[in-house]
């Protein structure tokens, strides 16, 4: 066995380990597949000199220069595509020579497969010799020629890194990569060029030697750093987009995010600072070019939000980050977009739940206050009303004494109805519970509802028959709905009440998290099945500013209001783990909805009981005219 084939098996044998290991462990993306494909074509141009070596026949020649000439030819069109690569990596700015030379690249391959198949058809390419070099012809001159221009830009571009780079790390990284491109060129050249053939082919050493410095140059940190290879891959999957501006605005580069918040794909750079031109809005401009979110601010200065608009009603919140980066004397900037949508709209979140938790603790401290002023006062009332009770009976019936002990007797009992819905807002009127069908506890209040209406506005009722049962004090729901009403009627007042109306409805539903979010109390209950009591009417509305206080005990927009009938039904929804919310605007009228439990029964297991709507009623009554 000869020299040349021991050569050609020891470097067989070192690709294919080589090969294996790239394989295993894969390069960064900018120099795969083009590594193991570049490893791949030299293992075919070693496999092809073996095979002539060993041709045993005219058959097996032909089959060793065509396998030896795909490999060597793909081994130049290969070697431009990493120079390209690596080109990038340490950011040299190639723009349409890179996407050229890629083309230009593959269509040679292309050509270069067809014309070496083809050879022992058309005999111009080249003819096999036995123990000696191929014979050219004019097509492999053409072929040749144009590898090694291929090679020669691959060499130029290592060179232009190698001068234009600065740094200790990046000229050692070029200066590897511009020998590993230099050696099997110039090796293949003598090899051809020289008049008396070698009986060893030096393109094979060479060959070996270059792919070894590559991937030991890839591999190994101490020789090539990773870290520019890995940039534009880390950068691309970044979620933030990343726009790069030189000094002037002009776009010097920028990532897949940043293409996809501008609406471009791939990479359609040229059109990408219009697109943000036309997408990007400050919250308090009409429209900015990006860059002048870079002048308008200091370096170090904080973020700004503006909106990145997709259309007349889709847009999304994008926070932008500006860093001024010195280069030598000049300046250039960078932009980073990041979408922000959700995490505004967390926070919007996070603040409204934190102000119904401070409204709720206000709210239950008032309660607390109200309770305890309505629990002293009631204990003065029984005595003020026990005495004039008894003082009544000392004095003759008609005297002054005997009227302004009445007097007393019966303002008395106003401040105890009074006192009474300070403690039911509280929650301290303990509730007589049973169960009961609200759909007819309001229709046996009809009348008495209607009578709370100015003239001219009308009451509808669109009651569910067949409806489950709550467990509640009915005199105390009745009240609830009996105050809704009566406060939807004042709000009709406002706006003069022909054409004005109050709708009252019952149902069953499935109360939802998203009703639970926006509701004033009973937020912590569950979601599930619930009675629903709705009175709307079309009144004048609540201000943003009333709104905020219309739940407080004594806060009335009314000169001789008291502010107890939101209160108080505020304090029965409590007592009976009801969920309340309403809605309201100014002129667009108001909504009140109540959600209420269920019980265990329905209405068509209940046998007919007293009704709540006589006395009961008659109490209300006399407590809304206190209001």
């Amino acid at each position: 066995m000869g020299m040349d084939i021991l050569i050609d098996l020891f470097s067989l044998a070192g690709f294919s380990a080589l090969g294996v290991y790239v394989w295993l462990l894969r390069p960064p993306r900018p120099f795969w597949p083009v590594l193991p494909q570049l490893i791949a074509a030299a293992f075919c141009f070693v496999l092809g000199d073996a095979i002539s070596a060993l041709a045993v026949s005219r058959v097996w020649e032909w089959v060793g220069l065509i396998v030896l000439y795909l490999g060597s030819l793909s081994i130049a069109m290969l070697s431009l595509v990493l120079a390209l690569a690596f080109a990038e990596c340490e950011g040299l700015r190639i723009g349409r020579f890179g996407r050229f030379g890629r083309l230009a690249a593959h269509l040679f391959i292309f050509v270069c497969w067809i014309v070496v198949l083809s050879a022992p058809l058309h005999r111009r390419f080249a003819t096999p010799l036995t123990g000696s070099r191929s014979n050219y012809h004019e097509l492999w001159w053409v072929l040749a020629l144009t590898a090694y221009t291929f090679i020669l830009a691959s060499i130029v571009l290592y060179g232009v890194v190698l001068v234009t780079r600065s740094g200790s790390g990046v000229r050692v990284r070029a200066s590897l990569m511009l020998t590993a491109a230099v050696l099997p060129l110039t090796a293949n050249m003598v090899y051809t060029q020289i008049s008396t053939p070698l009986a060893l082919d030096p393109t094979i050493v060479a060959n070996s030697i270059s792919m070894l410095l590559f991937v030991v140059g890839i591999y190994r940190s101490r020789l090539f750093s990773l870290l520019p290879g890995l940039m534009p891959e880390v950068l691309n999957r970044e979620p933030s987009g990343i726009v790069l501006l030189d000094g002037d605005g002009g776009l010097v580069w920028s990532n897949a995010a940043a293409r996809n918040f501008a609406g471009l794909d791939g990479g359609q750079y040229e059109h990408l600072l219009n697109e943000l031109t036309d997408r990007l809005h400050p919250a308090d401009e009409s429209s900015s070019h990006p860059l002048a979110f870079a002048q308008l601010r200091e370096p170090g200065s904080g973020p700004r939000d503006v909106l990145c608009r997709y259309g007349p009603d889709e847009s999304r919140w994008v926070r932008v980050e500006v860093t001024h980066i010195p280069v030598g004397r000049k300046s250039a900037v960078m932009l980073r977009l990041r979408d922000v949508s959700e995490e505004r709209r967390s926070e919007l979140e996070r603040r409204r739940l934190e102000q119904r938790m401070r409204e709720s603790r206000r709210l239950e401290s008032l309660g607390d206050l109200a309770g305890g002023i309505a629990h002293d006062f009631n204990n003065l009332l029984t005595v003020i009303l026990g005495n004039a009770s008894l003082a009544i009976d000392e004095v003759p019936e008609g005297s002054e004494a005997w009227n302004q002990l009445g007097q007393i007797n019966a303002a008395t009992l106003r401040a105890t109805a009074l006192v009474q819905q300070m403690l039911i807002y509280a929650g301290r009127t303990p509730a007589v519970a049973g169960p009961i069908n609200v759909s007819k506890l309001i229709a046996e209040g009809e009348l008495l509802l209607s009578r709370c209406l100015p003239d001219g506005a009308r009451l509808t009722l669109d009651l569910a028959e067949e409806l489950p049962t709550v467990q509640g004090d009915p005199s105390q729901l009745h009240q609830t709905v009996a105050n809704l009403v009566d406060n939807a009627a004042e709000a009709l007042e406002e706006v003069d009440g022909d054409g004005g109306y109050v709708w009252v409805r019952t149902c069953s539903v499935t109360l939802t998290e998203e009703e639970l979010a926006g509701a004033v109390i009973g937020s912590d209950q569950g979601p599930g099945e619930r009675i629903l009591i709705e009175v709307r009417d079309n009144g004048a509305g609540i201000d943003e500013d009333t709104a905020e206080r219309i739940f407080e005990p004594f806060f009335s927009t009314k000169f001789t209001g008291r502010g107890l009938g939101l209160a108080v039904v505020l304090g029965v929804l409590r007592q009976h783990q009801g969920v309340l919310a309403f809605e309201s605007a100014p002129g667009a009228g108001s909504t009140f909805k109540i959600w209420l439990p269920t019980s265990e029964r329905t209405a068509a297991q209940i046998q007919p009981e007293r009704s709540a709507t006589a006395f009961d009623l008659e109490r209300t009554e006399g407590s809304r005219r206190q209001r």
